[in-house]
């Protein structure tokens, strides 16, 4: 790197090092130019732009990307050109400040600037404040889930600073089970005061979103102590507020100079050790990742470093079924050549596992998980098989399983209150959207008619056939989402009812789809599934939902009828939160309230106008 390139990155961000430019491979962040004042950062000038400057000042540029935070003006626009070396950089430098530009573009002008700073070390410096460090350890205050919701701006006791930890366990402790010191019950009733917080906002926001509505809402409200449905409050389950988690990635760096695996801090690439009292892990799992930490320390490859990209073990991955009588692992490894993971590591490993002081905590499969850069998915190189891993849950649903399977925890929990709101019968059909591997629609299908699932992971899908055959499920069938736009596939003037369950996490609806499906004669429920709710995520996710009806959407809106909470992971912030919406003139009646011209009836759907 030249002198004058080291005072640019200096100047540009001062205070980062730039390490990932500062090595022997080729990059073109060190050849970089700033054009300031371009009318508009959007493709069609970006193209107009890259056009003048290949064609009428012969210059060669490898890239175009926006430069943020460098507007000096609301309508003015930055853009970063990288090109491939110093002589042509100076080139563009001076043929674009010298180029006579049109009306619009008369104040364009060319600067040399720095490479991009590293997204890590940014992080670093902004959470420096916050870092594990068990010397002199200060971590962000953050909102005490414990008080009232409804607290006021001013209220001192609204936010609780965290103290000064004295060893680095505490301050991964609060990081990753905040309320590790909270007693359980005071946890519960926490999460259900905002739960009902969000159902009262809710019940406004549908109110000024669908004025046609406020008549049932306000019914509603004064029928249930101010909710706008039913709140059974918050299903958890005691025996498992403890050592509930069965997925598990850790990663592997150093600490005090030693490879550990265990907690990345946020914003660095600094490794902290597990606690030995970390109260969500079961103590089997803290058993095996201990033995596996172990044999990396004596392993002749070290851990992986992402800021150099040096290194080999970058994480662990641990699934355990619910019983932790079987589980799968997962190794992650970099910059591993072929001969030696087959000479080296899978010997050493089956040797390692295959002690009789190990034998006993060796997972039932493992894997390393090959991360080439040539490929687009990671290569998974068997070590230890022993055939397919099983997972017992609700109504004795057995799940597989897979390396790439997702278990939410506690999720019995979970389809117990889907069941629970949404009434379900044998005269229903039933259509998951974002389904995953099938799990909800597989555990409530011998209740209902018929299962469809949706989701738009082809290797989740995969996994949710073989669930079905393992099952033996002759009532369920899963598309693929970019497949299905509209939901073809639903049969059209079926006599059975249609509930719609919608993981929210998992399934991005687009407008024309909402629209669909809220066209359908037969769909009576709606019910959203969420581990992050707001109300008002949800009523801009899904507005046409709510909206009052019109020339092209005729059919009644929908309003939510139940609701309830779950903890599914104790000892955190995080609770899931499910609500069942149907439509107004279904919930007019169980409400009570006299149908007229403020709760239409859903009719015939009206050809659009067309505009052709």
């Amino acid at each position: 790197m030249t002198d004058m390139q080291q005072q640019l990155n200096a100047s540009t961000n001062q205070g980062y090092s730039h390490i990932y430019v500062e090595g022997e491979e080729y990059t073109n962040e060190n050849y970089q130019l700033c054009i300031k004042n371009v009318p508009h950062c959007i493709p069609p000038i970006v193209n107009d732009l890259e056009r003048i400057m290949r064609n009428q000042m012969q210059l060669n540029p490898r890239k175009f990307t926006t430069l943020q935070g460098l507007q000096p003006k609301k309508h003015d626009h930055c853009l970063r050109v990288h090109f491939s070396s110093e002589e042509q950089r100076q080139k563009a430098l001076k043929a674009i400040n010298e180029y006579q530009w049109s009306k619009g573009w008369s104040r364009v002008h060319a600067e040399l600037i720095g490479p991009n700073v590293d997204p890590r070390e940014r992080n670093y410096y902004r959470f420096k404040k916050s870092m594990m460090s068990a010397d002199n350890l200060t971590v962000p205050q953050y909102i005490d889930p414990t008080l009232p919701p409804n607290r006021e701006k001013n209220d001192v006791t609204s936010k609780k600073p965290l103290p000064d930890f004295k060893s680095l366990d505490d301050a991964v402790k609060y990081s990753i089970v905040p309320l590790w010191n909270v007693p359980y019950e005071k946890q519960l009733k926490g999460k259900k005061d905002e739960a009902e917080e969000i159902l009262r906002q809710i019940s406004s926001q549908l109110s000024e979103a669908n004025p046609d509505a406020a008549p049932c809402i306000k019914e509603k409200t004064e029928k249930f102590n101010g909710f706008p449905c039913e709140f059974l409050g918050i299903i958890n389950d005691r025996n498992k507020a403890e050592g509930y988690r069965r997925n598990v990635t850790l990663t592997f760096g150093r600490h005090n100079n030693e490879k550990v695996l265990g907690f990345l801090a946020e914003g660095t690439t600094k490794v902290a050790p597990i606690p030995a009292d970390l109260v969500n892990i079961p103590q089997k799992m803290k058993e095996t990742f201990q033995i596996f930490e172990n044999y990396v320390k004596r392993s002749e490859f070290d851990v992986y470093d992402p800021e150099t990209n040096t290194g080999h073990w970058e994480a662990f991955t641990l699934q355990y079924s619910d019983t932790l009588d079987e589980s799968l692992a997962i190794a992650k490894i970099n910059n591993l050549s072929k001969k030696d993971r087959k000479t080296k590591i899978k010997p050493e490993l089956l040797a390692y596992f295959s002690r009789p002081e190990i034998k006993g905590h060796a997972p039932t499969s493992l894997f390393l998980q090959i991360e080439e850069s040539w490929k687009v998915k990671p290569f998974f190189f068997q070590i230890i098989e022993s055939g397919k891993i099983k997972n017992k849950t609700f109504n004795n649903l057995e799940l597989q399983i897979t390396k790439r399977a997702f278990f939410r925890e506690n999720a019995e929990l979970v389809y117990q209150a889907v069941r629970d709101v949404s009434e379900l019968n044998k005269s229903i059909n039933l259509l998951e959207l974002g389904c995953g591997i099938g799990t909800i629609g597989l555990a409530l299908s011998k209740e209902v008619n018929y299962v469809y699932g949706v989701d738009n992971c082809q290797i989740s899908l995969s996994d949710a056939s073989k669930n079905q055959q393992l099952n033996n499920s002759q009532n369920s069938q899963y598309f693929w989402g970019p497949e299905q736009p509209k939901f073809s596939f639903l049969p059209k003037d079926s006599p059975n009812d249609l509930v719609v369950i919608i993981d929210t996490h998992r399934f991005e609806l687009t407008p024309e789809q909402v629209d669909s499906l809220r066209q359908l004669k037969n769909l009576k429920k709606v019910v959203f599934l969420s581990c992050n709710a707001t109300a008002l995520s949800l009523m801009q996710t899904f507005p046409n939902f709510f909206c009052p009806p019109s020339e092209t959407q005729p059919t009644s809106p929908f309003i939510p009828c139940k609701a309830v909470a779950v903890d599914t992971l104790p000892h955190t912030l995080k609770f899931d939160l499910v609500i069942c919406f149907e439509r107004m003139r279904e919930a007019a009646a169980s409400a009570g309230v006299k149908r007229g011209p403020s709760i239409p009836e859903a009719t015939e759907p009206k050809r659009p106008k067309a505009y052709y």
